[in-house]
């Protein structure tokens, strides 16, 4: 049976025109524990007295045990969205959870994480939770956007990148023309397409099989459904090496 926590808004931060970054304080129960990779389920009232339930993959390390991060981002005329979009800071809200069987698989295979949008949340909740284990297995990450204006986290990536060199990552953009905008040092942290040509170029430069890793897919369903079943299974990967959450 799922937990119902009470929480309160601590920060709002707005990172893109879009995607906003929330983090929840418990306030009863007190702490929590989850599984990187793992969903919180936002308790959206109504006014009619019902409660709609809306999913959002957790954003924080697996440390905080008092509290949550979630990237939210808004679509007009959602729900949720313009539920969290009136919500100020020190507003009570509610959710049950945690929930959901999206988790590492701790296999000797190196991993690949392929995500779209906010689909990057739980990919850097189960890469923290990577760097806490010292997992020995190398890890890519192909994360799609359409343009530079979307990106956030960037410079962290770089940091976690930097600081463990078994941890690659490409940011793929699909509308943009060239990286002319970029600084000379970032533009190898980018690509110009969809993460399933980024992810197949990879596969060719190191000179290996599709086959060889273990895949974990994140983002909408339909980005999901075609890479899983057309860039992976059809292409000789076990059913059994592919994880994946989609929204």
């Amino acid at each position: 049976m799922l937990t119902t926590y009470k929480t309160r808004l601590s920060s709002k931060t707005q990172l893109t025109e879009t995607v906003c970054l929330f983090h929840f304080d418990l306030i009863d129960p007190k702490e929590f524990s989850f599984i990187p990779g793992q969903y919180m389920i936002l308790l959206v009232p109504q006014e009619n007295g019902e409660t709609a339930r809306r999913l959002y993959s957790i954003f924080s390390s697996v440390t905080k045990k008092t509290g949550f991060d979630l990237l939210v981002e808004h679509v007009p005329g959602g729900v949720a969205s313009e539920y969290l979009k009136r919500i100020t800071v020190d507003q009570e809200v509610e959710f049950q959870g945690p929930a959901g069987m999206f988790k590492l698989h701790e296999t000797p295979r190196d991993k690949v994480f392929l995500a779209t949008g906010t689909g990057i949340a739980p990919m850097v909740s189960i890469l923290d939770q990577c760097q806490i284990a010292h997992l020995k297995s190398q890890i890519y990450l192909f994360w799609g956007m359409r343009y530079f204006k979307e990106i956030y986290y960037f410079n962290e990536l770089k940091k976690i990148s930097e600081a463990n060199p078994r941890f690659q990552f490409v940011i793929c953009l699909s509308r943009e023309e060239n990286l002319a905008a970029l600084p000379e040092d970032d533009k190898n942290y980018f690509f110009l397409g969809h993460i399933n040509n980024a992810l197949e170029q990879k596969i060719a430069d190191l000179k290996s099989q599709i086959s060889n890793f273990d895949y974990y897919l994140c983002g909408g369903r339909n980005m999901v459904e075609l890479i899983k079943e057309q860039h992976l299974y059809e292409k000789g990967v076990p059913r059994d090496q592919v994880f994946f959450e989609k929204f």
